[in-house]
């Protein structure tokens, strides 16, 4: 995003460009498509630096953003994937070919100056301080040294036991739920930079992880063992402190005001009073096959297996009252920030704002793809 600007980079669509001067009511204004798959974008200096999958690098000329112009295209080993700028090299993580390093110093005739091949397939880059990190699928996190560009060469890796299905920032950490791996936690006071701290183990899998934000107490679902309360005051040393058995599949938790819910694929929604985290109290259960679940200010956004958003009002005690409200009837899932609800079904977007306890569509977005997932932030 620059200047109320946002440009996307939207797979077979290619390269969106919208004006969001106004946030509620983007406006698409234009776009660049060579017929391939768009899959990052970066600007920087009136240039966009885009990587399309099967057609490379291609460095466009933005000024008028109603009408991208081509500056130059560069081929790119093993597919493109994203792209990170330093200084007058961009670097691409190329699917198959690892990281490729390009001299952009004249962005009319970039070139190929450097690679190191990750021997995974490498589809997420960033730069910091002489280093790149490269995401490499199964091959985990590569550090690579390049302060000489012409001259990569490993100096680090890190591959996480189990595959992380979710995770959670609380503070100058992360919390992932890392499958058959139990929890891992990660250090980003330096973000570049992450570092492992320490984990914890359990039998089963665990697929869900919340911090809280107001307490040294983390809530962790795992699908065969319920949910797994944790200490986490000290980061470095977290510890199991209370287990609540669901009688199912335990798949999703949230902790909002001392009060922690649980989905549970078999036997629908458990809602705990945590006063003490350490020995949670059983208060409600809704009969309710829960697919995404969100506290929002004084109420419970739940998205059922049936695809309906709605909306329980969360009493004193934390308990949800009856008749909730319903808002969409085709839902996948849901996120929030202060202002807006941000409601996803497939390859679509809806954002809605609540006004006289009614939510009001305000905006809807489409994509060229489905929608995995999504995380709302403060504008």
């Amino acid at each position: 995003m620059a200047d109320n600007i946002t440009y996307v980079a939207d797979d077979t669509s290619g390269l969106l460009i919208f004006d969001t001067s106004d946030v509620t009511q983007p406006k698409q204004i234009g776009q660049f498509n060579p017929q391939g798959a768009a899959e990052d974008v970066v600007v920087k200096n009136n240039l966009a630096y885009v990587s399309f999958f099967d057609k490379g690098l291609f460095i466009l000329d933005i000024q008028n953003p109603s009408q991208p112009q081509v500056v130059a295209q560069l081929p790119i080993p093993g597919n493109a994937r994203s792209v990170a700028l330093n200084d007058n090299y961009a670097y691409i993580a190329g699917w198959e070919s690892g990281l490729n390093i390009v001299d952009i110093s004249n962005p009319a005739s970039p070139r190929i100056v450097g690679n190191y091949d990750t021997k995974g397939s490498a589809w997420g880059a960033d730069v910091s301080h002489g280093h790149a990190f490269i995401w490499d699928w199964w091959g985990g996190v590569k550090v690579i040294n390049v302060e000489n560009p012409l001259q990569p060469r490993l100096v680090g890796k890190y591959h996480t036991r189990g595959e992380i299905i979710n995770l959670k920032q609380k503070g100058n950490y992360i919390y992932t739920a890392n499958g058959v791996g139990g929890v891992q936690v990660f250090d980003i006071k330096n973000a570049l930079n992450p570092i492992w701290v320490t984990g914890i183990d359990f039998p089963g899998t665990t697929i869900d992880i919340w911090p809280s934000p107001t307490s040294g107490y983390a809530y962790a679902a795992n699908t065969e063992h319920g949910l797994q309360t944790l200490d986490i005051s000290n980061p470095f040393y977290i510890q199991p402190v209370g287990r609540q058995h669901t009688g199912g599949e335990t798949t999703l938790v949230r902790e909002h005001e001392q009060t922690v819910y649980v989905a549970n694929k078999n036997a629908g929604l458990f809602i705990y009073n945590a006063s003490n985290p350490q020995q949670l109290i059983k208060q409600q259960e809704l009969p309710i096959a829960v697919k995404d679940l969100l506290p929002y200010n004084k109420q419970l956004l739940i998205v059922s297996e049936e695809k309906h958003l709605i909306a329980f009002t969360i009493d004193n005690s934390g308990k949800l009252a009856k008749d909730p409200l319903t808002i969409d009837n085709n839902t996948s899932g849901v996120t929030a920030n202060k202002t807006l609800v941000f409601s996803s079904n497939n390859n679509k977007v809806n954002l809605w704002r609540q006004t006289a306890g009614k939510f009001q569509s305000v905006a809807d977005i489409n994509f060229a793809e489905t929608i995995l997932g999504m995380q709302a932030t403060c504008l």
